[in-house]
């Protein structure tokens, strides 16, 4: 009788190229899962399942100070005039910190660091990011996003543990595939913020100087662009000057910063 040899090396290589296989379409099946499920969860929904959000972020709404109220009013000028509305309220939420970014978060929330408004160069900047943030709101891409990081962290941790310290190097490796998809939500957000700033405005003006001021911080290495969540801030500033020329949008006057938001005060 003959006996089939076999080597436990070849064994195990098999067993790990299926196991690596597998979790690579599971991670495909959750991303996409995420995408499709993002463009339907009903707003009401996406409130009662991420609620908890607001609990980390929102400001009792008794006593907003004036910073606060100015922030909420630009905002609410800019969802007045958007085309569709998926959230009865958005509201803008100024946190302490000397972060330079803002972001949107599910339930219509958008958050705004202080250190933002203090280099801001005119209210028409503002609007553009607040625009911006709600152009993620309309592609659903806040929930797609967090569908992606969710899936990233479920596969990282099966693979290394929920504790070890290999689950962080593995969702970054993961997020590289992610790198090109995220830049290109974050180019329609500018496209959406852009149109919606302009409209606010009748011109142009300060849409691009957001991304001009940042772009002097930017690495000029190719290899970390090319593995970066967003896209490069000159390149951003370019895209958008572009379409100031091709489509022939007036600059105007900007608009100043109002004193509450020049000096933010910030919970």
């Amino acid at each position: 009788m003959n006996v089939e040899k076999t080597s436990p090396l070849r064994e195990f290589l098999l067993l790990l190229f299926g196991v690596a296989g597998a979790l690579i379409v599971l991670y495909v099946a959750l991303g996409m899962a995420a995408g499709v499920i993002a463009t339907r969860l009903p707003e009401a929904t996406e409130e009662i399942l991420f609620g908890f959000f607001d609990e980390k972020y929102l400001i009792s709404e008794s006593k907003p100070n004036a910073s606060q109220v100015e922030l909420q009013k630009l905002l609410d000028r800019l969802t007045a005039i958007m085309r569709e509305k998926r959230y009865d309220k958005h509201n803008a939420i100024l946190i302490c910190g000397d972060e330079v970014n803002a972001a949107a978060l599910p339930g219509g929330n958008i958050i705004v660091y202080d250190g933002l408004l203090k280099q801001a160069e005119s209210e028409n900047e503002i609007a553009m990011i607040l625009a911006h943030e709600l152009g993620h709101f309309s592609n659903r891409d806040h929930l797609r996003g967090l569908g992606r990081l969710l899936a990233l962290f479920a596969l990282s941790a099966i693979v290394t543990g929920p504790s070890s310290s290999a689950t962080d190097y593995f969702g970054a490796m993961a997020a590289g595939a992610e790198t090109r998809f995220s830049q290109k939500q974050e180019y329609a957000a500018d496209d959406y913020g852009f149109e919606l700033a302009t409209k606010l405005y009748g011109g142009s003006a300060g849409t691009s100087d957001f991304f001009d001021r940042l772009s002097s911080k930017d690495s000029k290495n190719p290899f970390f662009l090319y593995f970066r969540t967003h896209p490069a801030s000159k390149m951003r500033a370019d895209r958008i000057k572009k379409r100031i020329i091709d489509e022939k949008i007036p600059q105007l006057e900007k608009t100043p910063v109002p004193s509450a938001l020049k000096n933010p005060e910030c919970k």
